[in-house]
């Protein structure tokens, strides 16, 4: 007979787990060498078993991904905007750094930011016949 102790960790949700295999005899329950742990010494030399988690639950590990990656985008977005505003406060140029100043646009000669692109020309039709169209 054989018990099967498992444990799941991660937060927000549950992303990994591992189990533990014991054999049952008699009264006695014995632990199994081929289970995913790795034994230390502790403080009083003692020797340990640590549960090592590397069987994954791939619904909260795609899930706590997601979330984190949220994070770290709503993070970095925060902090583009901030370096955007003070580059502007200061009368530089958000992309390049460029001095602003004493311009009399607030395009940037350097880099092209801020300029409005020209309106497209709309197609002229030709009046020549058909034969004498150059190609």
């Amino acid at each position: 007979m054989y018990l099967i102790d498992s444990s799941a960790v991660g937060w927000p949700l549950r992303a990994f787990r591992w189990e533990e295999t014991f054999g049952v005899v008699g009264n006695a329950v014995l632990t199994d060498d081929e289970s995913s742990e790795f034994g230390f010494r502790g403080m009083l030399g003692l020797t340990q078993q640590v549960g090592v988690p590397a069987l994954p639950i791939w619904p909260g590990l795609l899930l706590n991904t997601l979330f984190y990656g949220a994070i770290w985008f709503a993070l970095f977005t925060a902090l583009a905007a901030l370096r955007t505003a003070r580059r502007l406060r200061r009368g530089l140029c958000p992309l390049c750094r460029y001095d602003l100043r004493g311009l009399p646009q607030r395009a940037c000669p350097e880099c092209g930011w801020g300029r409005t692109p020209p309106a497209p020309q709309a197609a002229v039709p030709t009046l020549q016949p058909e034969g004498l169209r150059r190609q």
